[in-house]
């Protein structure tokens, strides 16, 4: 059982269930919450795979990736996701979430022999240094702002991916999401207001899912007439600003 269990508990780390949750946070719970949280998972994947080269600790023989093992990626984005949200709700409900989920996988990660606990040490340590770095920029910022640290965090992210001594193209999805959070968020705070209703947000929900799939199947034909991290950047890109802007407008548009 525990074998299944921990199967399904690393699937929470997966695109399939982080993007629809981030709808829902953003649509229903707080948008500005979850677009923070959006970048600075992005900032930390670029920060964690620096680190990553920086130390050059091997994983566990038979894993074929073409990185290393300290801190662990999905440990650091686990963390920080979800201790964010944790903290900037500051609700009972997340508090318990947050606690379980980031156990869960971190137990899930040492089982499964993707990890051992030293990597998921490091993985706490980045990514309660991240949180703090988002306490001191996003968390702060006032909303006309926000926008403006959104870009400057974009820059620290391709700063990071550029000095890295081996090309990681799937990094550059983070660039595109950080600085179309950061527009969608600038537009967003020109329009002003936001969904009234449930069925409203419901609907922005439903259109933003429905352009995402549409979009995973339309992106893959632009991609041999692009460079790899320019495809990655542009198709996630165009995925965040659908979902948290475009929807939004179409729905407010036709309510």
């Amino acid at each position: 059982m525990l074998p299944m269990l921990t199967k399904y508990t690393l699937m929470l780390t997966q695109d399939f269930f982080i993007i629809p949750f981030v709808l829902v946070g953003f649509y229903f719970i707080n948008r500005r919450f979850f677009s923070e949280a959006l970048m600075l998972v992005m900032v930390a994947a670029a920060i964690n795979t620096y680190l990553k080269f920086t130390f050059k600790i091997d994983l566990p023989p038979g894993i074929n990736a073409h990185t290393y093992a300290f801190p662990s990626g999905h440990m650091t984005s686990t963390i920080v996701l979800w201790g964010w949200l944790a903290m900037r709700l500051n609700k009972k409900w997340m508090n318990a979430l947050s606690f379980a989920l980031i156990a869960a996988i971190g137990f899930s990660l040492v089982y499964k022999g993707y990890h051992n606990w030293v990597d998921i040490a490091g993985s706490a340590i980045t990514g309660i240094l991240i949180i703090f770095l988002g306490t001191v920029t996003l968390a702060s910022a006032k909303d006309e702002y926000l926008p403006l640290v959104g870009v400057g965090l974009g820059i620290i992210s391709i700063a990071l991916i550029k000095f890295l001594p081996k090309t990681q193209a799937h990094l550059w999805m983070g660039p595109g999401v950080i600085f179309a959070t950061s527009l969608a968020v600038w537009l967003q705070n020109k329009d002003g207001g936001n969904l009234s209703t449930y069925f409203y947000k419901t609907a922005a929900v439903s259109i933003a899912i429905f352009g995402i799939v549409v979009l995973y199947y339309v992106m893959p034909y632009a991609k041999p007439h692009m460079a790899v991290e320019l495809f990655n950047a542009t198709k996630f890109g165009l995925i965040t600003f659908w979902s948290l802007y475009i929807s939004d407008a179409l729905v407010k548009k036709g309510s």
